[in-house]
């Protein structure tokens, strides 16, 4: 079945995680390679007659944010929304927004390695990931329904801007916390986790594959 895909972006297949090439580039960005395969899927894509291969992030129109060491783009544009659970009072989840999907990729890897990161994390929370910043508007029904937010965006104007005006969906009294003071010398939250020591490859991650 093909997916749909941006102007000049045909997509050839879509399967599980294996080349090196992706492998070794999560490695660089400090990402668990097992909860990447969890959330993202290889890529496989053909432009102006030329192929490539890269990580791709579902979103909820069934396009693909597209990363890989050389390319950032998309085969169509919307927001990701995962464990649509609105949160009440009371139930400790809160509904946590990233501004990108590697940022969310690192988010789950800090977490699943216990590193000291000033947050905590409830089986409840539920995610919504921008995948832009131009994407805010349609997150915002979602956003307003939610009792609490936490927002893990970039550490520039942008990122701030997009805080603020995520404060002003939410109802008044309703808690808001701007978790990018967790890593405020770092330009997003994938930065900070690279900042970090990298675990040793494993044997399989250095075998070559096509």
């Amino acid at each position: 079945m093909s997916e749909p895909a941006a102007p000049g972006i045909t997509v050839l297949s879509v399967v599980p995680i294996y080349h090196k090439g992706l492998l070794d580039y999560l490695h660089e960005r400090n990402v668990d390679v097992d909860v990447a395969k969890k959330m993202c899927r290889q890529v496989n894509y053909r432009v102006n007659n030329k192929t490539y291969f890269a990580l791709g992030f579902k979103n909820d129109s069934g396009g693909y944010e597209l990363r890989n060491k050389y390319f950032k783009g998309s085969t169509g544009k919307d927001i990701t929304i995962i464990n649509s659970n609105v949160n009440k009072a009371g139930d400790g989840a809160t509904c946590l927004v990233f501004e990108g999907f590697m940022d969310y990729l690192s988010y789950l890897t800090l977490n699943k390695r216990n590193v000291p990161r000033g947050w905590e994390e409830h089986p409840n929370d539920s995610i919504i990931v921008l995948n832009s910043l131009v994407n805010l508007r349609k997150a915002q029904p979602y956003i307003a329904q939610q009792f609490a937010v936490s927002t893990f965006l970039d550490n520039d104007e942008g990122g701030r801007q997009t805080a603020a005006a995520i404060r002003g969906m939410v109802k008044s009294g309703h808690p808001v916390w701007d978790a990018s003071q967790c890593y405020q010398k770092y330009k997003d939250l994938n930065e900070y986790a690279m900042s970090l020591p990298r675990p040793r490859l494993s044997m399989s991650s250095n075998v070559k594959l096509k």
